[in-house]
């Protein structure tokens, strides 16, 4: 996936974007959200793919048919330690490799912190919605920063599962709104365990590859591998903090832009 990651930014001359509208007829911007992943296929050996889902497929959503080529597994995408990565999610295959947000979060129904200034966190990832970034924007040197890692797949709905789940915390946005301010501190308390406390939301973690949200193939930096995923509420485009996770003994792969290396867990 690093490879993939650098063969294409090779061929464009930047990264794909956590958006892009590729061939989407769905005019708003928030639907056009075909996946980073997506746009890495063909640099996967998945070009027949790219190309089939490019001509069938008009959302990333699409493919409710057990049968739909949306829920194709993609070998590449799936981690062999992960129980529930070979069953499908809701309308799509799962997918256990995912792109950073950096400490950039987002909701998504609100564009209006894109565009400079303290509060634009475009600039805060390598990955983000409709921004195609180039190498000279990694500013800390390829080797120090994180492209990719993973992400458990939620078994089911309602998961409570600190590794899958995502917990609804209101909580976690203070007051300062207009500051697109969020409180890890939040999300951390409602650890129990390998469960947390309170409300589990319906949305599935990673079960989606094809889909751009970072809920499902996406990560936030802003708290540590294999803590607690947290929504603001029960829905998959509302302000949230996404981790890292995996279920190897080390912590969680970690991609940069030059090698593979492991974190430690916090």
């Amino acid at each position: 996936m690093g490879l993939a990651v650098h063969n294409y930014h090779g061929v464009y001359q930047s990264f794909p974007a956590a958006y892009n509208p590729c061939h989407s007829t769905n005019g708003t911007l928030a639907s056009r959200r075909f996946s980073a992943t997506y746009c890495l296929l063909p640099f996967m050996e998945q070009t027949a793919l790219f190309d089939a889902i490019k001509t069938t497929v008009v959302n990333p959503w699409d493919g409710t048919s057990a049968t739909h080529i949306t829920r194709q597994n993609v070998t590449t995408l799936l981690c062999p330690s992960e129980e529930n990565s070979k069953t499908a999610g809701p309308n799509c295959a799962r997918g256990n490799v995912v792109v950073s947000f950096g400490d950039g979060a987002l909701e998504i129904s609100d564009y209006s912190h894109i565009g400079g200034g303290n509060n634009d966190v475009s600039t805060r990832g390598l990955f983000y919605p409709q921004f195609w970034k180039s190498i000279v924007a990694i500013t800390d040197g390829t080797s120090n920063t994180t492209a990719i890692s993973e992400c458990i797949a939620a078994a089911t709905q309602g998961n409570n599962q600190i590794k899958g789940g995502v917990a609804t915390v209101t909580g976690i946005q203070g007051s300062a709104y207009s500051n697109r301010e969020l409180i890890p501190s939040a999300c951390i308390a409602v650890k129990n365990g390998t469960t947390f406390s309170g409300n589990a939301s319906n949305v599935w973690r990673c079960t989606r590859y094809l889909d751009g949200l970072v809920l499902y193939t996406g990560f936030n930096t802003i708290m540590p591998p294999n803590a607690p995923s947290c929504g603001r509420t029960n829905s998959e485009i509302v302000w949230g903090l996404y981790t890292a996770s995996s279920n190897h003994t080390g912590g969680v792969n970690c991609g940069e832009s030059q090698s593979l290396r492991k974190t430690i867990n916090y």
